[in-house]
């Protein structure tokens, strides 16, 4: 499979993704498996050594791109998503030295579909680095600006995935979410506009809280970040394959 697969490469086609799966898992790749891309920038990129920036036991491949050297880490079950990029980061950061290179780390994603949506999401962040790494997870609203709309609906259901099912008392939540946001965050005119007593539309943001780890009501960021989900939404529809896992 890793032959034809290479074959049809050097013949100028590009090889379909049935075709690809099972190279990859012939040599090895498990399509479970969370991985991260992080785009290197700068001159400096060659001479990243994959294996110094990935701690022991992560996987990591160095992979000569046309547009650029970037290297594939694999991400232990164990290690959360939240955390993964910022980790990878800072070995980078000390394998470069003092003159670090820039570049940019995408959150881990598993199957085979996340590799690009990681590569897609860490070449639009490395535009913006200068000298050191750009965790894209760290980006927070910002994360919008590196998204492709093709990704777009992925990143809100990343966000705001538990207010997404059909069950009315779900989709109650998400409507309560809208009409705040728009009412310019604002509990009294969200109560109003849903018939609603202030202390029920209270409630409902604990349950937002607790569904999604955003604390709408407290927090200008999770507001930005809610926002940001929604504005994904609208992009498209369903989300893509290869979402995170263990956010």
């Amino acid at each position: 499979a890793a032959r034809a697969v290479l074959l049809v490469d050097l013949l100028g086609e590009r090889p379909d993704d049935a075709a690809l799966a099972a190279a990859a898992v012939g040599a090895g790749l498990a399509p479970g498996t969370r991985r991260l891309v992080v785009v290197l920038a700068g001159d400096d990129g060659d001479a990243i050594d994959a294996g110094a920036v990935a701690p022991v036991g992560w996987g990591a491949v160095a992979v000569p791109l046309a547009s650029g050297p970037v290297l594939v880490v694999d991400v232990p079950e164990d290690v959360a998503t939240r955390d993964a990029g910022r980790i990878v980061r800072d070995r980078l950061v000390a394998c470069a030295g003092p003159a670090s290179c820039g570049g940019a780390i995408s959150p881990p994603y598993a199957g085979f579909a996340g590799l690009r949506r990681g590569l897609r999401e860490a070449r639009a962040a490395a535009r913006m680095a200068r000298t050191e790494p750009i965790v894209v997870q760290d980006l927070g609203p910002a994360r919008l600006l590196v998204t492709a709309p093709e990704d777009a609906p992925a990143l809100g259901e990343e966000l705001l995935g538990p207010l997404l099912h059909p069950e009315p008392g779900i989709r109650d939540l998400l409507t309560t979410l809208e009409t705040f946001l728009a009412s310019g965050a604002s509990v009294t005119v969200t109560a109003a506009e849903l018939g609603l007593h202030a202390n029920s539309i209270r409630h409902r943001f604990g349950r937002i809280r607790a569904a999604t780890g955003l604390d709408v009501i407290a927090r200008l960021d999770d507001q930005l970040l809610a926002q940001a989900g929604l504005a994904a939404l609208r992009l498209g529809g369903p989300a893509a394959d290869g979402g995170p896992a263990g956010v």
